[in-house]
């Protein structure tokens, strides 16, 4: 006759399972990641809600519906992260956001909500925005032939082999205004995670010090050619260093 393990003794292993799996470095883990998904989605909606609205008129109703979706689900993950004296009004600053959105303002006020907000949120859930150490340019141009010049091209315009396949088209990443509104950081969350609704694709698998050496090296491509002195890159827009 098989042994029966009794229901009671079966969930209080499973309970201190648990309790060791999901601990305070877990929680903490959990949080830091939650975090930087809602920064990542911000960005997204400051830097390419223009595209979507002009004077109050929708110029592509899939991108401001998604521009909806993004601002949405940062709502939503922020009323999951721990309470703290600060979530508030961080709430508050999403609701804005997400209204603004909705009622198709004016692209600079929804990139300066979405910038404070994202900010706000590096403050009040401290997460590193940086390497922690200097990244190899010369590894992140060899990651990026192999990895997304099928796509983005080998000077990163856009116009890869694959490019043509592909709806929505891929970014050009070399263009300049882009550069302008997009950080190093934003580069980084990007490849670590991908977008959600494209092709572009996460690229976790690689080590942080890979993906960093990546995203420097994106970040270069508007630039390649240029004779003055080496371009400035912001880490993050409005983020502090930890």
């Amino acid at each position: 006759m098989p042994c029966r393990l009794p229901y009671r003794w079966l969930m209080a292993l499973l309970l201190a399972i648990c309790s060791l799996i999901g601990g305070p470095s877990y929680a903490a883990n959990t949080t830091e990641l939650k975090a930087k998904q809602i920064w990542q989605l911000l960005d997204y909606v400051a830097v390419d809600y223009g595209g979507a609205v002009a004077n109050g008129v929708v110029l592509k109703s899939s991108e401001h519906a998604e521009m909806q979706e993004f601002s949405a689900t940062a709502e939503r993950q922020l009323g999951e992260l721990p309470d703290q004296t600060d979530k508030g009004r961080l709430l508050q600053q999403a609701t804005a956001l997400r209204a603004a959105v909705a009622a198709k303002a004016d692209p600079a006020s929804v990139a300066k909500l979405a910038h404070a907000l994202s900010s706000a949120v590096q403050k009040a859930y401290p997460f590193p925005v940086a390497p922690t150490a200097m990244p190899v340019l010369a590894k992140g141009g060899q990651l990026f032939q192999a990895q997304c010049a099928a796509c983005h091209g080998q000077q990163g315009r856009g116009d890869g082999p694959l490019a043509a396949s592909l709806n929505p088209k891929p970014t050009a990443l070399a263009d300049h205004m882009r550069a302008r509104e997009r950080s190093l950081f934003a580069l980084h969350q990007i490849i670590s995670n991908g977008v959600q609704g494209t092709a572009m694709q996460g690229f976790g698998a690689l080590s942080d010090e890979d993906r960093w050496a990546l995203a420097f090296f994106v970040g270069t491509l508007p630039y390649r050619g240029c004779k003055p002195e080496p371009p400035k890159f912001p880490l993050a827009r409005g983020a502090t260093r930890v």
